[in-house]
């Protein structure tokens, strides 16, 4: 089978390139280096809420490797992000990046709370997702707990606007054009999911939205953006694959400024994975993020597994990048 552009870049994994936690569903993660240190973030929930459980329950937790790819071991829970009000009950969807001399970690939050954002739904984690908005922590050093910033929520929902439901899924690069976050939202109808494109005026904010409709038609999610030789690349998962080819595979597109983006984008890669051992299927590849280094991509992160039962977050390294 042909293999897509970022997957044909990848070395095979060795066996201790993941991250998990006995007894936790580990899905999406992000890595950022302190002096000889590697500190990786994931989303976590236990298993006996079920995968579907992660809507009221996921956190973040906090591993440590000594190479971006790991192994990495478990160092804890995040708790000072439940410390605000609005992201007390559950916190998800971490990415890290370095900007300057500080460490900024964006993720969503939510609560049970009724709100005018969730009002009219009946079920319970439905409830939970409709209040989901995104804020970021930050710190000096990984080594000690980041702080919540005093501006969180940095992103939420607009009335009477196509993403008026919830915010979720950011993705943020600082590029020459400035801070520029991707963000998914459920259209108002709950017919797709489609994306948004934000600036923030500093990493903290504020942010305000560059378009006033999503950036593309299609029904995709988990973006992640970087910004490499004068473009801006993002992967995306396709949700129905009319992109890829087949569901839950992901593309990669490219802009000059990270607003309008190309309509033909390029296969990226499916849910085999290429381990030393062999090639393994799996149900589950999603949440795209890498560790970039000196403008070059060294590492792809994924949440990988077999859902419902088991999920781990992955490395795998780009050729070149050893």
């Amino acid at each position: 089978m042909k293999k897509g552009i970022i997957e044909s870049q990848l070395l095979p994994a060795e066996t201790n390139q993941f991250f998990s936690l006995d007894g936790w569903f580990v899905w999406g993660g992000t890595v950022c280096r302190e002096g000889d240190d590697y500190y990786i973030f994931a989303s976590a929930w236990k298993k006996e809420y079920l995968f579907s459980g992660w809507v009221e329950h996921s956190t973040i937790i906090q591993g440590v490797g000594k190479k971006p790819e790991g192994p990495f071991l478990f160092v804890r829970e995040m708790t000072e992000l439940k410390t605000q009000n609005w992201s007390r009950e559950m916190i998800h969807n971490p990415t890290a990046l370095k900007i300057g001399n500080r460490y900024y970690l964006y993720y969503i939050g939510t609560t049970g709370d009724s709100s005018k954002w969730n009002e009219g739904q009946t079920e319970e984690a439905e409830i939970y997702r409709y209040n989901q908005k995104i804020g970021v922590a930050v710190g000096t050093t990984l080594k000690e707990p980041l702080k919540p910033s005093a501006s969180n929520p940095i992103l939420e929902p607009v009335e009477d606007s196509w993403d008026c439901t919830y915010v979720t899924n950011p993705a943020v690069v600082n590029g020459p054009d400035g801070i520029r976050m991707i963000y998914k939202s459920l259209m108002k109808d709950r017919s797709a999911m489609k994306l948004g494109v934000a600036a923030g005026e500093t990493p903290e904010g504020p942010f305000y939205r560059l378009t006033d409709q999503p950036i593309f038609n299609e029904n995709i999610e988990d973006p992640f953006i970087w910004y490499q030789d004068k473009n801006y690349y993002m992967i995306v998962k396709d949700m129905r694959g009319n992109l890829a080819g087949k569901p839950n595979e992901a593309v990669v597109y490219t802009s000059k400024n990270g607003i309008e983006w190309e309509n033909l984008p390029r296969y990226a890669y499916g849910t085999e994975i290429e381990w030393r051992t062999g090639t393994v299927r799996y149900t589950n590849v999603e949440r795209p993020q890498m560790y970039i280094e000196n403008g070059r991509p060294v590492c792809l992160y994924n949440a990988v597994g077999n859902v419902p039962e088991h999920t781990f977050n992955m490395a795998r390294r780009f050729r070149g990048g050893e």
